[in-house]
């Protein structure tokens, strides 16, 4: 069982990264392709995953998701001020 989703989990993984690091995925794809029969040739020809079910936002995530979208917003002036300060620095 715990095989079965470690391939399941390293095959999708390979399957959204296939268009961003090709040579890697298909590397990792080929070694993974040997320990499962008829599999594809080619990470390539693999279809992309599919979405299998909506996320749920429960009140905790959303909460923290509000906090860190307000501690954002708390730290974005003093970012600007970093920055302003920077330039003035090198502008003399």
């Amino acid at each position: 069982m715990a095989l079965s989703t470690l391939y399941n989990a390293l095959l999708s993984s390979c399957k959204v990264m296939a268009p961003f690091t090709p040579f890697f995925t298909e590397v990792l794809y080929q070694n993974l392709r040997k320990v499962c029969a008829g599999a594809e040739e080619s990470i390539h020809y693999c279809s992309f995953p599919q979405e299998e079910g909506k996320v749920v936002l429960c009140e905790e995530n959303f909460r923290g998701i509000s906090n860190m979208s307000f501690k954002i917003s708390l730290a974005r002036p003093a970012l600007v001020f970093k920055e302003n300060a920077i330039v003035a620095l090198y502008a003399d």
